[in-house]
């Protein structure tokens, strides 16, 4: 008889992780030197990038009076939902053309290299992505994050939602609907439920 509930949530969360990494061709390996930690509430060590530069980040983000939030599996691992983020999804709403300024003159600033990879067509329809160095992982700031649904393009818009490890924390319901779209119904059912679990 097996009565350890910890086990059953890290196997429900690895499970869940690897649904979406078969889906994607990815399950096998992962990159070296994520940071390890302990989620709150079970003994499932998680494992998440180095917190320096996403940290860096959002500083200069919020020093240029724009609010970003942590989205992608940074988020899902913050909410106990998974127990690995590769790397971090920071989403910024830039207001236009003058938000973008700021967002990189906050980045100068800050002396973080990034280089602009905006993806055109497909599935993406976000206004700006950079990709930023974080030494043994990337970064992803998504400005203006949108993507192509059935009746043509839909904002995702930065709320945050609350803090965990001091980072701000995306709206789940958006980021729930960002994997509809994707067509990872197993991170957006997970976070469904969690929203329903919470209200």
């Amino acid at each position: 008889m097996d009565d350890d509930p910890a086990g059953k949530v890290c196997e429900t969360v690895v499970t869940l992780a690897e649904q979406d990494r078969r889906r994607d061709g990815t399950l096998a390996g992962s990159p070296a030197g994520p940071e390890s930690a302990s989620r709150t509430g079970h003994d499932c060590p998680v494992r998440i990038p180095p917190l320096d530069v996403v940290v860096r980040v959002v500083a200069a983000l919020r020093e240029q009076g724009l609010t970003p939030a942590i989205g992608g599996s940074g988020l899902l691992v913050a909410l106990g939902l998974a127990d690995v983020a590769h790397d971090w999804d920071v989403t910024v709403d830039s207001g236009g053309t003058a938000g973008a300024a700021a967002v990189t003159a906050a980045l100068d600033g800050a002396g973080i290299r990034y280089r602009e990879d905006s993806e055109r067509g497909g599935i993406y329809a976000t206004g700006r992505r950079y990709v930023l160095d974080g030494g043994d992982h990337t970064l992803d700031l998504l400005l203006d994050f949108a993507m192509y649904g059935p009746d043509g393009a839909e904002r995702l818009p930065t709320r945050v939602s609350g803090h965990w490890r001091g980072l701000p924390l995306a709206d789940p319901a958006v980021w729930a609907r960002a994997y509809r779209l994707l067509d990872r119904p197993a991170k957006a059912d997970a976070l469904e439920r969690w929203l329903t679990a919470s209200s």
